[in-house]
């Protein structure tokens, strides 16, 4: 059986390993694992929400499937 000690030292290790003195959350406190997920997440929902607004933007969309955004597209009457 471990003594308290090599429990101590096996506790602060593991939590040196999901603490970082590097980084800080929003409390200004030692970022976590818990913290790194959560920007992450964060991340990605930004991205996903400017991916939609991009898409949803009218020069992406045209009558004509063909048609390249850097080319000038004219109306025409016939």
């Amino acid at each position: 059986m471990a003594d308290s000690g090599q429990v101590d030292a096996l506790a602060a290790a593991i939590r040196s390993v999901f603490i970082s003195a590097n980084e800080s959350d929003s409390n200004l406190e030692p970022a976590n694992v818990v913290d790194g997920l959560y920007m992450i997440a964060r991340s990605i929902e930004k991205l996903a929400i400017a991916v939609e607004e991009a898409t949803l933007d009218p020069v992406f969309y045209d009558d004509d499937d063909d048609c390249d955004e850097d080319e000038d597209v004219e109306d025409s009457e016939d």
